[in-house]
């Protein structure tokens, strides 16, 4: 599994994620007959802890969790709102799933605000 982690400390942070788990190192001698140099990381799984302040997160590939910590937090998407479900979740997080199978799903903790290209909600797991 290709699981790329993000910790941010306190403060105003911007994680942006394009392709969890991508490498620009040409890494065939550490994986061996396993190592595929057309793997472009968009099926990977990130986990962002963005930590105590007014932090964003942009997800454009892959799927995972997001911890947004004290404060406002936003998870910009991009595409439009109808493009993806948005769902509230009965442990308090929001669930967020692109309807085109592009992208992975998102659970999102402690998020205040989901951008999209044509909206700004709230998340309604939190509520």
């Amino acid at each position: 599994d290709n699981v790329m982690t993000v910790v941010t400390g306190a403060g105003h942070d911007s994680v942006v994620v394009t392709a969890a788990g991508r490498s620009n190192i040409d890494q065939p001698f550490g994986w061996g007959s396993e190592w595929r140099g057309d793997y472009d990381g968009l099926s990977s799984v990130y986990r962002v802890n963005l930590g105590a302040g007014e932090d964003w997160a942009t997800l454009a590939a892959g799927g995972g969790v997001v911890d947004g910590g004290a404060g406002v937090d936003t998870v910009v998407f991009w595409g439009p709102v109808s493009r993806f479900a948005v769902t509230a979740l009965s442990d308090g997080s929001t669930r967020v799933d692109d309807r085109t199978g592009a992208q992975g799903g998102a659970v999102l903790w402690d998020v205040e605000r989901l951008n999209f290209t044509d909206a700004e909600i709230a998340a309604p797991g939190q509520a």
